[in-house]
């Protein structure tokens, strides 16, 4: 079976841009070494390969990888795309379209910045499980403390991804398993307004706009779908799904002339519903976030696998991220 290696970055923190704040990303210097050292040991890939080896018109390499970049990060136009272009290596660039709309932060954009923009991600942890044990029916069990028992029993959260603190797990497993969609939004907007004040300059500084999208475009880049609002699309029944990814296509179309196929996963989530959506709105190829390299030869197409730049730190470091994934629907 060939390696495909499809890495996901999301921003790339440049101390030239002079931003404030960084969303855990990789530094510029490192994802330049990174793809350096992926175009000495693997054969590039486009989309469009891709696709032809789903349709039988052309064939994966043996050794190939590909680069993505989700959420729409403008520093992936700033910082990324000119490296990527020296190199003569595509990009697929992931974009929700209810920021580039509305030019409001997202709810996911809010949370980052909580996590990773206040002084203390310790006051921020506490303040969000008290909020979320003042709405959930389940409060009266003590399950969202955010004790040193509850986190260490967080360990195994999202082990995929080496790299969160167990106090991260911890948020992350309040937020992913015991809230609803609606309880996040409300408490992450009830604490983003107690530390940011400048929604709107927050945007204009950190996200892309639609010109910017059209850049990456004349660049030479790929875009696909990251859905509208960057909800966890499993919490969501079948018809809201279909709404949201409906939605980010017709965008897509509308600003950018581009037909959506293929689509990266928020939070790494889909189940049934949202395979049979993106099928409906003409999308090819499904991209998660689970850290393994795809092994597979696309034989799940709506399944395909990512690392992300810490798995391939560990590659140039000798270590063997070549472990095949479970395929499980």
């Amino acid at each position: 079976m060939p390696e495909c290696l499809v890495v996901i970055y999301h921003n790339i923190a440049s101390s030239r841009l002079g931003w404030a704040h960084d969303f855990k990303g990789v530094q510029e210097d490192v994802f330049v070494r990174q793809i350096a050292f992926l175009g000495r040991s693997y054969e590039r890939l486009t989309l469009r390969q891709m696709i032809d080896h789903l349709d039988g018109r052309d064939r994966l390499p043996a050794k190939g990888w590909y680069p993505t970049f989700d959420d729409g990060y403008k520093d992936q136009l700033f910082a990324a795309v000119e490296h990527l272009q020296a190199a003569k290596i595509e990009g697929l660039f992931f974009l929700n379209t209810q920021r580039l709309e509305t030019q409001r932060l997202l709810t996911v954009d809010k949370q980052r910045l909580l996590q990773y923009g206040t002084p203390s991600f310790r006051e921020f942890l506490e303040a969000f499980c008290c909020a979320a044990a003042r709405r959930s029916p389940l409060r009266d069990d003590g399950r969202f403390a955010p004790n040193a028992e509850h986190i260490a029993q967080a360990a195994d959260f999202y082990a995929e991804f080496p790299f969160y603190s167990n106090e991260e797990r911890f948020y992350r497993k309040v937020r992913d398993c015991w809230l609803t969609e609606r309880q996040v939004e409300e408490i992450v907007d009830e604490l983003f307004y107690q530390f940011f004040d400048d929604e709107a300059g927050l945007v204009q500084r950190y996200f892309m706009t639609w010109d910017d999208v059209r850049a990456l475009q004349a660049a030479g880049m790929q875009l696909g779908g990251h859905s509208h609002a960057h909800p966890f699309l499993t919490k969501l029944d079948a018809a809201a799904q279909r709404a949201d990814i409906r939605r980010n296509a017709a965008l897509l179309s509308e600003q950018a002339g581009v037909k959506m196929t293929a689509f990266s996963y928020p939070f790494g989530g889909f189940n049934e519903d949202t395979i049979a959506a993106l099928e409906g709105a003409g999308v090819r190829l499904g991209f998660t976030e689970d850290g393994l390299a795809e092994t597979a030869d696309l034989a799940d197409p709506f399944r395909v696998s990512r690392l992300g730049p810490e798995r391939i730190s560990e590659l140039m470091n000798g270590a063997d991220v070549l472990r095949a994934p479970t395929r499980v629907r």
